[in-house]
């Protein structure tokens, strides 16, 4: 796997299926559309590439009806998570407001079909990109069939029962504690990565220690507390 800086640095322009998104968490959904892009590439013998951004659109586009987000990974957690899934390459794609008012097929002809010759792409059924996220799963196939004669494949979301697993919803159970179903829906448990902290001593007046830790990325998710240390990992 080779990770390039911008769709720009991409050498040649190579033939591949493609996914697009920010992958946060890498949850079992993201796991299943990667999983087939990958298999698709190989069948057919050309690229996987993954597009993802950075920074995270959210902290760009500016919207005062959504409150600020918190992410599950950093970028370099984002690429470790991804490192052993067979991606030929992860390009990790600057965002700026510039890009965030491109409408989608704009973004798709001036940035993408630009830089990689595409058999097809291989995609979440609720994702969207471009402006005011108006590009979906479905326009985007309809593009590829009546305009530009490429492939897409939409993958339908993992449901378990009436949960919708989705990093939205992943933040929610890490934010509110619930660290065991986290583990699950990401099928890895959730990594904190930090400074340990002098607390408020609760520790000594319950039965087991505890410890306080001040999170490397000031943008990381924080747990409202975690009762079971085999469902986070600290570093």
């Amino acid at each position: 796997m080779e990770i390039i800086s911008s769709l720009d640095n991409l050498p040649g322009n190579p033939e591949a299926y493609v996914t697009i998104g920010t992958f946060d968490g890498f949850h079992l959904g993201h796991q299943k559309v990667i999983s087939r892009l990958v298999e698709k590439a190989r069948e057919d013998q050309v690229k996987s590439i993954l597009i993802t951004f950075a920074p995270h659109p959210r902290e760009i586009i500016q919207n005062v009806t959504l409150e600020p987000i918190c992410f599950i990974n950093s970028l370099e957690e984002r690429i470790q998570n991804l490192s052993a899934t067979g991606l030929d390459y992860i390009i990790v794609q600057p965002f700026n407001q510039y890009m965030a008012n491109l409408e989608g097929e704009v973004f798709l002809e001036r940035y993408i079909m630009r830089r990689i010759l595409v058999k097809g792409f291989v995609i979440g059924e609720s994702h969207t990109f471009g402006k005011d996220r108006k590009c979906t799963a479905q326009l985007l196939k309809a593009l590829g069939e009546q305009k530009y004669g490429f492939d897409v494949e939409i993958i339908s979301r993992v449901r378990d029962g009436d949960f919708i697993i989705n990093s939205t919803n992943i933040r929610r159970l890490i934010a509110t504690g619930n660290m065991e179903s986290a583990k699950k829906y990401m099928n890895k448990p959730f990594h904190m990565k930090g400074r340990v902290i002098s607390g408020e001593k609760r520790g000594r007046s319950l039965s087991f220690p505890t410890l306080n830790i001040l999170p490397s990325s000031p943008k990381k998710i924080i747990p409202k507390e975690v009762m079971n240390k085999k469902s986070l990992i600290f570093t």
